[in-house]
């Protein structure tokens, strides 16, 4: 599908007007840091200190993945305020629905249009917790709306030729990775992205032209695993960084590692004290200590737990709420002397 030549300088000037005026309500609405929010906000802000992160590791270095404090760290390099990436952000969310919904509507402008100026100004974008708030949060939504523009239209240039299938895929593969690194529950949007490159190969080949070749047909197939390979590169590289610095090959050990999977067994482990909130009951926990020979030697590690003073010392009385097992159990283990680095752990 050849690109229309109706959208040019003239057509861009209001798109331009809007994002400076969208950039400017940002800036002047301000940001604002919740420094309460110990575990949360406070825990991404100093991960944004890089030197200090990689060569002064803390016990709570690789809780949460920290995709957002890197990007935010290099561009505090500029001296600009958060307030502007976050207008830059939501500014190429709504150029990239621009661009896809003109595709999609063969080059016509007003759909494209209309969808720049929903996304430019989406009500999220001015919410005090998802929005305006100094944490990954306020940078979720954009993202993810850049990285699914980006997938669709890499699906939709399957079959296409020149630099702008390239572009799409590249910055479908640098998108999806940024996005899957901002939080620790990214697999949803890998999903999302196997999905796309399946669509994608299908499109490359059932879909081609009859004068196509062979070659062609298998390039074209090739070329849309390409965000898919940017992807697996990111990934090897976080882990690579994480391996080297703190010698554990995974994304962060909250989740992943045996870390991971012991909080993972207790939160599956049969309890008729279990419900939305409350994860990991005590019954649960004790079930999972007495079923391994290693961890019943370690009742003082249990009591810890138990005992924790995140539940008002007591959490057969007041449970454990949520994930917070994980957070628990990474104090106890540092309380009682047990936590001597992320590899151990």
């Amino acid at each position: 599908m050849r690109e229309s030549k109706e959208f040019g300088f003239i057509q861009a000037v209001p798109l331009c007007i809007l994002a400076v005026i969208r950039l400017f309500i940002s800036v002047m609405l301000g940001i604002w840091y919740p420094a309460g929010q110990v575990w949360d906000d406070q825990l991404m802000v100093s991960y944004m200190n890089l030197s200090a992160h990689y060569k002064e590791p803390v016990y709570y270095a690789l809780v949460k993945n920290m995709g957002w404090s890197a990007l935010v760290s290099v561009f505090s390099r500029t001296g600009l305020p958060y307030t502007v990436l976050t207008a830059l952000l939501w500014i190429g969310a709504a150029v990239s629905v621009f661009f896809l919904l003109k595709r999609l509507f063969g080059g016509k402008l007003w759909g494209a249009v209309v969808g720049y100026v929903y996304v430019l100004f989406m009500p999220q974008a001015f919410d005090a917790w998802s929005g305006t708030r100094f944490y990954r949060n306020s940078a979720i939504a954009p993202f993810v709306i850049i990285t699914f523009a980006f997938m669709i239209q890499a699906v939709l240039r399957a079959r296409d030729k020149g630099i702008f299938k390239v572009l799409s895929l590249v910055f479908a593969g640098v998108f999806f990775s940024l996005t899957y690194f901002l939080k620790e529950d990214g697999k949803w949007i890998l999903a999302c992205l196997l999905v796309a490159t399946l669509i994608g190969v299908g499109h490359a080949i059932y879909g081609r032209k009859l004068k196509d070749s062979a070659a062609v047909v298998v390039k074209n197939a090739l070329l849309v695993l390409l965000p898919l390979v940017i992807f697996v590169a990111a990934d090897l590289g976080y882990k690579g960084l994480n391996d080297k610095f703190f010698g554990v090959f995974e994304v962060n050990t909250r989740l992943e590692s045996e870390f991971g999977d012991f909080c993972a067994k207790v939160y599956s482990e049969e309890s008729p004290n279990r419900d939305i909130h409350v994860w990991a009951p005590y019954d649960a926990i004790e079930k999972v200590f007495d079923a391994s020979p290693t961890l019943s030697e370690h009742k003082n590690l249990l009591n810890a737990i138990m005992t924790t003073s995140w539940c008002d010392n007591d959490i057969v009385a007041n449970p454990i709420q949520g994930d917070h097992f994980a957070w628990i159990l990474r104090n106890c283990l540092k309380a009682e002397g047990m936590y001597t680095s992320e590899a151990d752990v």
